[in-house]
């Protein structure tokens, strides 16, 4: 595929398709680290893993974080 650099802006469709069809997973790994280093220059990398398991869809927060939320019939 090539060497492929971040341009600085919003990927479009092609590109897209085209970096999922054909990029291996160090490359699209480089690409996202170089597009974060962008945004946030900190050497400091973190993630949360961010779970919300609701075993049943009675809610009445009406919050809409949930997927699956239903009102009461």
């Amino acid at each position: 595929m090539g060497k492929i650099s971040f341009q600085g802006s919003r990927l479009g469709k092609e590109a897209a398709l085209r970096l999922y069809g054909e990029a291996d997973l160090l490359e699209l790994g480089s690409l996202a680290n170089e597009v974060r280093h962008l945004l946030n220059p900190s050497p400091n990398v973190t993630y949360t893993v961010d779970r919300n398991i609701n075993y049943t869809n009675v809610c009445v927060s009406r919050c809409g974080f949930c997927a699956f939320w239903r009102p009461p019939e």
